[in-house]
């Protein structure tokens, strides 16, 4: 990576399962590692196992640097204003020095966005920077509901929900997180056989689900009554005016388009896939 840019990685283990969903960002003197849904002490841990002989040090920073994210199409005119950074031309991934902070620019909804990287003492200045300034370009806080709804809309994955370490990587989609032409890593074998020799027999797919009543995890695909997936999660989209959602679907399912029903309780819902992920 060149230094201020980003990529998605990820940490799996000799069987290519994923132990962590992650997002590395190259600094001057270090890599900044977002470890996302993954506790940040756990993923040091199995770091910490491949230092032998290597001149490096991880250090846990979760409890000195605070996490802010901008998402929306007025993210970029919402930092302008009130941090004086000009973050619009980024490219995905980037990232910017702002004194302390660290700006990234980091799509989590679909509807562009940023990250903001800033030391713990000064989190609450910025935040009420935000809201002070921000009310008149429509800048309000949300919880993670509200962000919940996006991403499942957006169809972007989440670890500990979407994807786990019983997760092959390829079913998961995470090909930005995949370069095939890089030197060994743990799980490289199983990856390189199933792309290039055999397939993975799920896939992870975006579905609309046509309900407004919540939709378990775990409920199943069927098709023809054949077992086609289970979903991972769900939630009912205002926008939408139905459940969007991320399950995996058997092979021959996973398909744009593919009509399924799914089994939540008694009841049978209509459900077609919008997206392979």
């Amino acid at each position: 990576m060149k230094e201020n840019m980003g990529q998605r990685s990820a940490l799996l283990n000799s069987k290519a399962r994923v132990l962590a969903d992650l997002h590395l960002y190259a600094q001057p003197d270090s890599l900044l590692i977002d470890t996302g849904e993954s506790p940040s002490s756990h993923v040091k841990e199995i770091l910490d196992r491949f230092i032998i002989t290597e001149d490096v040090q991880i250090q846990d920073s979760s409890q000195d640097l605070v996490h802010l994210t901008l998402q929306g199409p007025r993210s970029s005119q919402a930092i302008k204003e009130v941090l004086g950074a000009q973050p619009q031309d980024m490219k995905q991934l980037e990232q910017q020095t702002i004194g302390p902070s660290t700006i990234i620019a980091r799509d989590r909804t679909g509807q562009s966005g940023y990250d903001i990287i800033l030391p713990s003492l000064e989190a609450e200045p910025v935040w009420q920077g935000f809201l002070l300034h921000g009310g008149d370009i429509g800048l309000n806080p949300v919880g993670s509901q509200a962000l919940e709804i996006l991403r499942l809309e957006a169809g972007y994955p989440k670890y500990a929900t979407d994807v786990d370490e019983n997760t092959i990587i390829l079913e998961a989609g995470f090909k930005d997180a995949i370069n095939f032409n890089k030197g060994c890593y743990l799980g490289q074998e199983v990856v390189a056989r199933a792309t290039h020799i055999g397939r993975v027999n799920k896939l992870l797919v975006r579905l609309e689900v046509e309900t407004k009543d919540p939709v378990s995890a775990r409920s199943k695909l069927m098709s023809d009554g054949r077992e086609a997936g289970f979903i991972t999660s769900a939630a009912f989209s205002p926008g939408l005016g139905r459940v969007a959602s991320l399950g995996y679907a058997n092979r021959e399912f996973a398909k744009e388009g593919t009509k399924v029903t799914v089994q939540s309780g008694e009841i049978s819902l209509s459900a077609v896939v919008t997206k392979v992920v």
